[in-house]
Formats: structure tokens, sequence, C-alpha cells
């Protein structure tokens, strides 16, 4: 419940809120990145990050999804390992290069 004033008057009302939670999303049991997102659509959601980094080409690129609880884990053709560790170490360069400015 929240309190709403309406010109002179102060009511009690029910009102919805947006909820965002961190969601861990894993490739291949690996983590990989914290999104905060409201807890709805995880797969989807999963999907068009990886497909929006450019980490999947296609979605035939994945093999599985599994969504437990607030993580999602997607495991992806073993071809995509090295794009993967190549988007690791292009953070880390990334991280090192921000922090010295």
């Amino acid at each position: 419940m929240i309190d709403k004033l309406e010109g002179p008057i102060l009511q009690k009302v029910r009102d919805e809120v947006a909820v965002e939670r961190p969601i861990s999303l894993c490739v291949n049991d690996k983590p990989l990145i914290v999104l905060m997102a409201s807890p709805l659509k995880l797969k989807a959601l999963a999907i068009g990050h990886l497909l929006t980094e450019g980490i999947l080409n296609h979605i035939d690129d994945i093999k599985e999804v599994y969504v437990n609880g607030f993580e999602v884990n997607i495991v992806v053709r073993p071809s995509l390992e090295k794009r993967l560790e190549e988007r690791s170490t292009q953070k880390i360069k990334f991280s090192l290069a921000d922090s010295s400015s």
C-alpha cells in the first residue's frame, strides 16, 4: 500500500512497483555477466544479450538454455569457446585501460 495525495485528500491505495533483480548470465557454466533486469522472460533476455553482443551469430549456435531462479546458463557450440575467451580478454584490457585514466 502507498499513500496517494489527490488534491487535499490522502488515501492508502494498492499500487504496482517494477522490480529489478541481478540476473546472472553464464555460458557453458562459466559466468559471463550480471544484468539488472525485471525477472521476466529471462531466456529471451539472455539470448538477446548474446546475439546483440556478437557472441552468438545465430540462434542455432545454442544447444540448451537452463533457467534456475535468477541465473541463466546457455550451452553453446564448442566452436564459440574461442570467441568467449577473446571477449573475456578484451574486457580485461578495457578495464586496465580505463583504470589508468
